[in-house]
């Protein structure tokens, strides 16, 4: 299970999640983060903002930016389940591209690990206690 975080981005203004929540999955944080957008939706537009300009930043428990869920997401999802069903280029664009997301996410994990094998190994030279 992984800590996540979302802070809360409203055009330049953001607030860090300082809490964040666990999640067995990246995809599982994901879907809550688009849920809290939607949720939020109203509210914004209540307090006469627009919810457009809002986004959630995803990040590890380092304060590394994973993705953003930008809120219009929410009003494409919308848009797209009150109309037609999604057209198949959409969908294997939207797959491709979390394919492609996956992918980079898996590099950079990967290239972190290294680096702190790297630094383990350093740390063990310079103090062999």
């Amino acid at each position: 299970m992984a800590r996540y975080r979302f802070n809360f981005r409203n055009g330049q203004d953001v607030v860090n999640d300082v809490d964040g929540a666990n999640f067995d999955t990246f995809e599982l944080a994901y879907e809550d983060a688009f849920n809290a957008a939607r949720e939020m939706w109203q509210e914004l537009l209540l307090r006469r903002e627009d919810p457009r300009k809002c986004a959630f930043e995803i990040t590890d428990a380092a304060g590394a930016v994973l993705t953003v869920v930008p809120f219009a997401e929410v009003l494409e999802s919308c848009r797209e389940g009150l109309r037609t069903p999604m057209p198949v280029a959409v969908a294997e664009a939207r797959i491709g591209r979390a394919r492609q997301l996956s992918r980079e996410l898996g590099d950079l994990l990967a290239t972190v690990r290294e680096s702190v094998s790297r630094s383990r190994a350093l740390l063990r030279r310079t103090n062999p206690s």
